[in-house]
């Protein structure tokens, strides 16, 4: 039994001002940079949840929800826990696309997926979804603050990339939303390990072309997507199949290893307008080897087909052509060590 004192230090939320993390309960000093915490008010800090998971600091905002820290009541298992906005939870699209968001990702099951465990109900009325909690840094964050990556690094993250996404199609699904902000790296003893997220546009798709069960969230012609990264058919409003994926994966390449998008323009509209007409331009820099920079370099070109009948028709066809220039790169490496040691 808490005394009253206990109850109120275990529901006392503070905030550090510097990273922008909430914490529950006796902390006074941020963990993460020793900054002092000031009190705050977040309903949500405290609350325990069915599963036995009580939700204990806010780790980030998106556009559909908040998404939290939660330790589990017993044994410490950790979580994260996303809430959707409550702005949004009284409108019947938004809380549709939240569920199915949490039915689709939880259908997955794959080592570079952040996979969904358990959906309910708040007190409130408002969806919530619990999924692994991964804590790394995001691939639009990196890139932003080191610029364009050398190829040696960035392969590995696309082979991890293409064969998640290939992972998502296997099971008819189609993210629509593939971009730099929806990809985490964790360190791992080699190489980046990846984890693709934030499945909430996310549909099933069929390979005949017929309308799919959840085509009632999608308007005829209504446009959903990141523009920097959207296909032409993306663009346009168009069904949509694998191949968009694979488009979107080839826009994320380029602007990993070149530091910039494939277009850029002064509006959406413009934006998207390019990704429909421009032909791209792809100049590969600073790479280990030739050979491996003009295989990424027509890998991008082939993924950035205007028509979906001319880039590659499967993620898997994809994934095979990296493991390729990956095995390109190495024979480079070694060939160039060679030439050193002689």
């Amino acid at each position: 039994m808490q005394s009253q004192d206990e109850e109120s230090v275990v529901s006392e939320k503070r905030l550090c001002l510097l990273c922008q993390l909430v914490y529950v309960g006796s902390t006074r000093i941020c963990p993460t940079d020793g900054t002092p915490l000031v009190i705050v008010s977040d309903p949500l800090l405290g609350t325990v949840l069915p599963e036995g998971f009580r939700i204990i600091s806010q780790i980030g905002r998106g556009a559909m929800g908040t998404v939290y820290r939660a330790e589990g009541l017993e044994g410490g298992e950790v979580v994260a826990v996303k809430v959707l906005h409550r702005s949004l939870s009284n409108d019947l699209e938004p809380v549709l696309r939240f569920k199915r968001e949490a039915e689709l990702s939880s259908q997955l099951s794959h080592r570079n997926i952040v996979s969904v465990d358990s959906f309910g109900i708040l007190d409130d009325g408002r969806p919530y979804m619990t999924m692994d909690l991964v804590e790394g840094v995001c691939l639009d964050k990196l890139v932003s603050r080191e610029g364009a990556m050398r190829l040696e690094r960035a392969l590995p993250i696309f082979i991890q990339l293409a064969q998640a996404i290939s992972h998502a199609h296997s099971s008819q699904i189609v993210h629509r939303d593939i971009k730099l902000s929806n990809v985490m790296l964790l360190a791992g003893e080699c190489q980046d390990i990846v984890k693709l997220f934030d499945f909430g546009i996310a549909k099933i798709y069929h390979e005949d072309g017929l309308p799919s069960e959840d085509d009632s969230l999608t308007v005829t012609g209504q446009v959903v997507g990141s523009p920097l990264y959207m296909s032409p058919e993306q663009c346009l409003g168009q069904p949509l199949d694998n191949r968009s994926d694979i488009y979107s994966l080839g826009c994320l390449m380029h602007y990993v290893l070149m530091g910039q998008p494939v277009f850029t323009a002064g509006n959406v509209m413009a934006l998207m307008q390019q990704q429909v007409s421009n032909q791209p331009r792809v100049a590969l820099a600073n790479s280990a080897s030739s050979a491996a920079s003009e295989a990424i370099q027509s890998i991008i070109l082939v993924c950035l087909e205007k028509m979906p009948e001319d880039r590659y028709q499967t993620m898997e066809e994809l994934c095979r052509e990296l493991v390729k220039t990956q095995r390109l790169l190495a024979s480079g490496e070694c060939e160039t060590k060679n030439h050193k040691v002689a």
